[in-house]
């Protein structure tokens, strides 16, 4: 009785593991598809992007820079 408790326990360790990689493969899949379908959408044709993964994550956007960098030329003048 005792092995059946612990092959239960270890079969109980592996799916929630299974479900855990489950979760979050659905979740990247999810967005790599709704990125996809915004890229479609509204991206002109031949444009090259950079997939999520190889962007640093705290980047700072173009236009934030672009803002950030005039409202300080403005503020020094």
């Amino acid at each position: 009785m005792a092995k059946l408790k612990e092959r239960l326990q270890l079969v109980e360790k592996i799916n929630s593991r299974l479900e855990q990689l489950y979760q979050k493969y659905r979740l990247r899949w999810l967005e790599e598809s709704y990125q996809a379908r915004v890229l479609e959408e509204y991206a002109p044709e031949g444009v090259s992007t950079y997939p999520p993964h190889q962007i640093s994550w705290n980047a700072p956007s173009p236009a934030q820079s672009e803002y950030c960098d005039n409202a300080e030329v403005q503020d020094q003048e």
